[in-house]
């Protein structure tokens, strides 16, 4: 099981320790570190009392592309936040590799495809150990491989970096700023023009 973000409450970090727990016989991974700006985040202590007591986590700590550095191994990423952020690159990522993923409601939300991951319906343990038993019954059943391939495609035809830029570009081409007569983009022009008044 692989964790990737910010060690933060919000991030679903301490969802992801539980599960640690009921799941003793399996590896978890965390990638990610601290943020001592933020009082959401795990303090050194609580790092360190985690590392001494849950013998099956590893604190990765940050590393550059770290699902690469999973991706021969089967795996599967829970993205347990709910910090009301915007789409979680993390998930495209194990996507594009065929890592399964369990997400929460609240990420979830913000993803336009539903059938890419697995969602949690709550922030609570069950929800999320029925995530692990759906992909271990599509695993059993042979679907697994088939979801995940759908979602590889997926992700490659939507969420391409080349076409994130292309989709950017098009946005801000379609604003005809000449035309727009916003206070907010005339402001300082107007300023520049009446100098001498002020």
């Amino acid at each position: 099981f692989v964790y990737c973000a910010r060690l933060l409450k919000n991030k679903g970090i301490l969802i992801f320790i539980e599960l640690s727990k009921i799941y003793p016989e399996n590896k978890f991974l965390v990638f990610g570190s601290i943020d001592p700006s933020t009082r959401d985040s795990l303090t050194t202590n609580d790092l360190n009392f985690y590392k001494k007591n849950c013998i099956n986590i590893t604190f990765m700590n940050n590393i550059k592309d770290p699902l690469l550095s999973i991706k021969n191994n089967p795996s599967i990423l829970v993205v347990p936040s709910f910090y009301g952020e915007g789409f979680p690159r993390g998930v495209v990522e194990a996507n594009t590799l065929s890592i399964p993923v369990i997400t929460s409601k609240d990420a979830a939300e913000r993803i336009p495809f539903k059938n890419i991951f697995y969602e949690s319906k709550s922030n609570d343990i069950k929800s999320y150990i029925e995530c692990i038993n759906k992909i271990i019954k599509d695993y059993k059943n042979n679907n697994l491989s088939k979801k995940l391939e759908y979602a590889r495609i997926k992700a490659i035809k939507n969420f391409s970096e080349e076409i994130i830029v292309k989709k950017t570009l098009k946005i801000y081409k379609s604003l005809n700023f000449k035309k727009n007569k916003s206070y907010l983009l005339t402001k300082d022009k107007k300023k520049l023009n009446n100098w001498l008044s002020q």
